[in-house]
């Protein structure tokens, strides 16, 4: 078998999961925000180094490249895009379409000043009859390129109905300013990102994926070309936060929104599956920040509106919930409690924890996990990294002890305990929010600083067992090599079902014709990736209307060729009501096409007897409840399937530390990953 590679490119570290048969190799480097292709590059060479092949090689004996990332993300937290300008129909200039007295976009995405109106004819119903004049068009253009917009969006007015007018605005720019000249600014229309019909949304939807475009073309069209030089065949695959990967080409940069936290969600349904929990949570802790997602039934949820950078926008992401809180999470003493608060501001990859010794002076949940005992500076990224330990408790005495006269220990632990305090409290509402038990659910643990924080955090929510998994501290590399190809077609057209009762006699007709367009389309961009008509699958899912409100549902039928499979449909939206409507009608279309490329599988392992003794390091003092004790260390990649370690024990990997506490006891599974429960 060939090699499958899996790159997460996070906010402090680049993260790889390498597989070839039974072989798998976790790769962990210092992201580099000045140039995300160096450290995706870095992680490919990492690689090919544990295997003992260059990276040309390697790449040369890959069936598939996956890459996730919060480049985008982090664009939006950094607000580092670049300048836009906007062009909409005219009267919307200050509401951009919505109801808000100031529109989200203004508050950092797109200047009120960028924005300029353009006329157009209307129909008594409110459909554009008439494109705006070319004369006015390049007059607006040649405003905003003289006021230094780099990308032009284009957002009239239904253009989600129908984009002719938009496609009329671009091709009249295009004339005038040709692609092949150099510094040519990009012109990108709403409809081209998205179909829907609501115009607010469509404009932020648009304007956000203009703010990350040039910098994530950027990236990926270089790792793409990269790769390529080094004799790697195929595209590169971006993984999307619906679910699937797509090459750089069929990929808008909006759709890589939270990408990276995105696979964890999806490593999380794909392992509860494995294990065949009905009901999971995911805590994802980082250098910067903790991500949490919920997985119920094997299954994780979308979210058809997520909120990025408080602008409200149109692409299903899979249901995650980003909070502060990680490795290298800042703390702020409050005199006044003699409390401490951790985050949100983080120290980054750079210049990182005080421990690291490259100029950092605040403390982090990194020092004080040092100073506690937890992490052995020796012992770092398996030793890649020596940290500093005075350089930690300096911080932490300094920072915060002094500040609340308490001892150093005393701040880190509290410090520590913040970590905790935040990701049980996110977890808990998010679940009891739900209306359900937190006892129900098993608790996943993973990114690099997750082991530290999660049998804490599992013992305060009082979940059934926490798992921390062999590929725990690249979780989010592991769970993008779960993903396949995928690709979704929308299309606003209404079709109604149900009047008065009774079935549409022409809808079967009309829905079937939409949907074979729709399929038209993902059959032609499959074949561009190298798949066949027969290995793609596909799914519908119909936004629906009637007295009942708007539902989705994911229809039964592919292609509705009866009034039988109509009624199916109708059937659908009327169930969770419990009772029949009158008039139904679908509002819009989403195909989902898909095709499955290469994954790794988990390999049951036959089970030793409970005695870890041979995976014992040796013994150190670390803390717990009040005090240090002396604490015994395993190594993880030593331990075998079935044995048992008791607390208070650390088990440390190259790439991780993993907790066990007073009163716990952890087993390691046929699948070599850990289980911890309470004693």
């Amino acid at each position: 078998m060939g090699f499958t590679m899996d790159i997460d490119t996070g906010g402090t570290f680049t993260d790889g999961f390498f597989a070839s048969g039974g072989q798998v190799e976790r790769v962990k480097v210092d992201t580099t925000p000045h140039d995300f292709t160096l450290c995706f590059l870095n992680c490919l060479a990492e690689g090919a180094k544990r295997f003992g092949i260059s990276t040309e090689e390697l790449l040369r004996q890959t069936e598939v490249v996956r890459l996730a990332t919060t480049v985008g993300s982090n664009t939006l937290i950094t607000r580092s895009g670049p300048k836009l300008g906007l062009i909409v129909t005219r009267g919307f200039e200050k509401n951009l379409y919505g109801d808000e007295a100031r529109p989200p976009l203004f508050d950092f995405i797109i200047s009120p000043s960028m924005v300029i109106g353009l006329d157009e004819e209307v129909d008594s119903a409110g459909r554009s009859v008439k494109a705006p004049d070319e004369k006015d068009v390049k007059l607006g253009v040649k405003r905003l390129l003289e006021m230094g917009s780099r990308i032009i969006v284009v957002c009239l007015a239904n253009g989600g109905w129908n984009d002719a007018h938009e496609r009329a605005v671009k091709q009249t720019i295009r004339h005038d300013y040709p692609r092949h000249y150099l510094g040519a600014v990009p012109i990108l229309l709403a409809s081209e990102i998205s179909r829907i019909t609501d115009d607010a949304l469509r404009v932020n939807t648009a304007a956000v994926n203009a703010y990350l475009h040039r910098r994530m073309a950027r990236f990926l069209y270089r790792a793409d070309e990269e790769i390529g030089k080094m004799w790697y065949q195929k595209p590169l695959l971006v993984a999307h936060t619906s679910g699937g990967v797509a090459r750089v080409a069929k990929t808008t940069a909006v759709e890589t929104l939270d990408s990276g936290p995105a696979c964890g969600v999806a490593g999380t349904a794909f392992m509860s599956r494995l294990y065949g929990l009905d009901k999971t949570a995911s805590i994802d802790i980082g250098g910067t920040s903790t991500d949490i997602g919920l997985v119920l039934d094997g299954n994780y949820s979308l979210d058809y509106y997520p909120v990025q950078s408080g602008v409200p926008i149109y692409t299903p992401s899979i249901e995650l919930k980003t909070i502060g809180g990680g490795g290298g999470s800042i703390a702020k003493p409050i005199p006044e409690s003699r409390t401490i608060q951790m985050g949100p501001e983080s120290a980054g990859a750079s210049p990182g924890p005080a421990c690291y010794d490259l100029g950092g002076f605040e403390a982090t949940a990194t020092d004080a996990c040092v100073v506690l005992g937890y992490i052995d500076p020796d012992y770092f990224l398996g030793g890649r990294r020596r940290l500093t330990p005075e350089r930690a408790w300096e911080a932490v005495e300094s920072n915060v002890a002094s500040v609340l006269g308490m001892k150093v220990e005393e701040a880190a632990y509290q410090m520590a305990k913040g970590i905790e305090a935040i990701g049980f409290s996110s977890l808990r509402n998010e679940i009891t929010r739900r209306d359900l038990d937190p006892r129900g659910f098993s608790l996943f643990a993973f990114g690099g600083a997750g082991g530290l924080f999660a049998a804490g955090i599992g013992a305060a929510l009082g979940v059934a067992r926490v798992i921390s998994f062999s590929v725990s501290p690249v979780f989010s590399a592991f769970g993008s090599s779960t993903l396949d190809v995928s690709h979704h077609y929308d299309s606003s057209d209404q079709v109604p079902l149900l009047t008065d009762g009774s079935i549409n006699p022409e809808a079967a007709g009309r829905f079937t014709g939409i949907v074979e367009q729709l399929q038209k389309a993902a059959r032609r961009d499959m074949r561009g990736e190298g798949f066949a008509t027969e290995n793609i699958s596909f799914s519908l899912e119909l936004n629906l209307n009637g007295c009942h409100g708007r539902r989705r549902v994911i229809s039964p039928v592919i292609q509705a060729q009866t009034e039988s499979d109509l009624a199916g449909i109708v059937r659908l939206y009327e169930q969770p009501a419990g009772g029949k409507n009158g008039t139904v009608q679908i509002e819009s279309f989403r195909l989902s096409a898909s095709a499955a490329i290469p994954h790794f599988v988990f390999a049951s392992h036959p089970m030793s007897g409970p005695n870890p003794d041979q995976a014992l390091k040796g013994e150190r003092k670390a803390y717990w409840d009040g005090g240090f004790r002396t604490t015994k260390i395993f190594d993880r990649e030593l331990m075998a399937s079935g044995n048992v370690i008791s607390g208070p024990a650390i088990i440390e990997s190259a790439d991780t530390v993993l907790l066990i506490p007073p009163g716990s006891a952890a087993t390691m599974d046929n699948f070599l990953n850990i289980v911890i429960q309470r004693a």
